[in-house]
């Protein structure tokens, strides 16, 4: 019983992290500071608590939805710190340092954990149904104080060390042509797409769960021209995908971690009482009057 009541106590211990965990990596916990003319806080006082803060990216129908960092120092700087540049284990989207900050090279790649629950990158997953990735097809990049549309058109299934994806300093108009039909070859889903000159790509990258260098990466063109987020209702975003945090038959499935934990107890207690009255019985013995003085009961 002591046994179960430590295992009961661990299980709710570990969900309330787990919780908690997502709820600080989540794009909600930093909604405040996107920009936006209705927010209490703005983009402007994130800013001025980090200058590596660079701009706002934004997946529509997704969890994606976070600031942009930037480090001079080293592209991993961020994988183990938040916006506000405190370490977290949830760490936040961050640039390669080979890119320039204005996004004003032909690629730019972000970085961020694969986590579930629709929070960092997780949610680049989505688009492995080709039917998820047919109908998402736009984004919103904000930088340099104005919003950019993302029209997203590759979904690619690769590893850290592709040199086609992960790769800088793409200068000429050839390169940039030769490169973006090397994308095409490698995408898992496309969508028609031509290079034009000054176009501008955004490269989303993410750890997979397949092995250890495998990546999931999402290609967009980043535009002048913005798009309306079709899946954003008044009470936020309607997220497809999000039943499965529902569990079995619509409840969670934390609750049903725990009704197993009482159920596994009661249970326990009950052979616990069958097995003591089956000692009890096999202790008992009858009663036998004492003999007084005068040899008689």
């Amino acid at each position: 019983m002591v046994f179960l009541v430590l295992l009961l106590i661990i299980g709710c211990y570990a969900i309330w992290d787990t919780k908690l965990v997502h709820t600080q990596a989540s794009g909600s916990h930093w909604k405040a500071y996107k920009p936006t003319s209705n927010n209490v806080l703005s983009y402007d006082d994130l800013r001025e608590i980090n200058s590596d803060v660079i701009g706002w990216v934004t997946i529509y129908g997704t969890g994606i939805d976070y600031p942009v960092m930037h480090s001079s120092v080293d592209t991993d700087y961020y994988l183990f710190r938040d916006p506000t540049g405190k370490p977290s284990i949830i760490g936040s989207i961050f640039m390669d340092t080979n890119c320039s900050s204005d996004f004003s090279d032909y690629k730019s790649i972000l970085y961020g954990h694969h986590m579930d629950s629709h929070v960092m990158l997780g949610d680049l997953d989505l688009f492995d149904k080709q039917e998820f990735f047919n109908e998402h097809l736009y984004g919103n990049l904000f930088y340099n104080d104005k919003d950019h549309g993302l029209k997203i058109f590759s979904y690619i299934k690769t590893t850290s060390k592709d040199s086609v994806i992960y790769n800088f300093g793409i200068n000429s108009e050839i390169a940039k042509i030769q490169n973006l039909s090397r994308i095409h070859d490698k995408s898992l889903y496309w969508r028609d797409t031509s290079y034009y000159p000054n176009q501008h790509l955004l490269v989303l990258s993410t750890c997979s769960t397949a092995e250890t260098e495998a990546r999931t990466v999402l290609v967009a063109e980043i535009t002048d021209e913005t798009y309306e987020d079709i899946f954003k209702t008044n009470d936020g975003y309607s997220w497809p995908g999000v039943e499965d945090l529902e569990g079995w038959l619509g409840f969670p499935w934390a609750g049903w971690f725990v009704a197993l934990i009482v159920i596994v107890m009661i249970v326990a207690y009950i052979l616990w009482q069958a097995d003591k009255k089956k000692k009890e019985k096999k202790k008992k013995v009858v009663d036998i009057p004492e003999i007084n003085k005068y040899g008689t009961y």
